[in-house]
């Protein structure tokens, strides 16, 4: 690891990294984030949708469950406890999280440091949806590939219950279960594993599902984000009443399309389960913090192929990068430290 440390690559990330926390303030975290997390670090409780709800805070705040509150609780306290304005707080366990990442990425592709380096720690697609626009699925997307490492290592136990808390940390991580089931089931070897990965999923599925469940103001935020209805918005008309949603049409034929693998190892897994992400994100409209769930696709592509893979990748993040500029404007997102925040 200080091999990695001392790379010209790495320090040239972490110092962007910290430019665009102290600089770039991401209205998502002023006007929600932030405040959620200082409110509920003010007024401990179990349920803290309820207490921020109760001072007044806006339903759109925090949309997700205990996972992601407790990933930001230890250095939102700190950081407090320092006297430092809470969104710092929040955008450095953002970049604990990001080195996190990283560090497992290096462990699933021993031996690719630059290529991790220069394809990851410096691609704009994290820089941007991270640390620009303050999205934070850089949290679950760390948990989803953890439980994609622990399943390489045949520790489902382990697989289960990271993906348990992803889906905790945010809804949208639900999506993967039905493919690591059919992964178990399609997979002889394998098969007798499957009630070890439900078990797994399952202890950590009542630890931080079940006492979400009984928050009515948690389900409030969850169930009135506004993201929850981008899945039907993509739909095709036949007719005048029969209409055809597309996402969720697409994600049905990637199950199908797993289902018929009959041999289904690894490899041919993780691709599938990172082409159903890459479908579902680039067919959702508006919601460029989602392209951070495709990295360790883009990562795992690169590392098997040439030149042209990483050219393509990088065609593929200059059009994010674009697209999102053009569809989100800065201004409109992000106050610099001259304004007084």
């Amino acid at each position: 690891m200080q091999k990695l440390l001392i790379h010209t690559l790495f320090q040239l990330g972490f110092f962007i990294r910290l430019g665009l926390i102290v600089v770039v303030l991401p209205f998502a975290t002023v006007e929600w984030y932030a405040p959620f997390m200082d409110v509920t670090t003010s007024q401990f409780s179990l349920d803290p949708w309820g207490v921020f709800l109760d001072q007044g805070g806006a339903p759109a705040a925090f949309p997700y469950g205990y996972v992601m509150w407790l990933a930001f609780l230890p250095l939102t306290v700190l950081i407090k406890l320092l006297g430092v304005p809470v969104l710092y707080g929040y955008g450095l366990t953002l970049l604990v999280a990001d080195f996190v990442l990283l560090l497992v990425l290096k462990k699933m592709l021993p031996n690719r440091d630059n290529l991790l380096l220069a394809a990851y720690w410096l691609s704009p697609i994290i820089l941007l949806a991270t640390y620009w626009y303050g999205f934070n699925d850089l949290i679950p997307v760390l948990l989803l590939v953890m439980a994609l490492h622990f399943t390489r290592q045949l520790k489902f136990f382990h697989a289960g219950a990271l993906c348990a808390a992803a889906i905790s940390a945010k809804l949208s991580m639900i999506l993967v279960v039905p493919f690591f089931l059919i992964y178990l089931i399609r997979n002889r070897a394998l098969g007798q594993l499957l009630p070890t990965y439900l078990a797994g999923g399952a202890l950590f599925g009542l630890l931080f599902g079940l006492p979400f469940l009984f928050s009515d103001s948690g389900l409030h935020m969850l169930l009135s984000n506004p993201e929850m209805g981008k899945v039907y918005q993509f739909s095709l008309a036949i007719g005048n009443s029969i209409f055809i949603y597309v996402i969720p049409m697409v994600y049905l034929v990637m199950l199908y399309a797993a289902w018929r693998v009959r041999r289904l190892n690894y490899e041919l897994f993780h691709a599938i389960l990172g082409m159903a992400f890459l479908l579902v994100v680039l067919l959702t409209p508006e919601s460029p913090g989602c392209f951070i769930w495709v990295m360790p696709l883009l990562i795992s592509y690169q590392a098997i192929s040439g030149r042209v893979a990483i050219g393509l990748v990088g065609l593929f993040s200059a059009l994010y990068v674009l697209s999102s500029l053009l569809l989100i404007p800065a201004s409109a997102l992000t106050f610099s430290v001259a304004s007084g925040f």
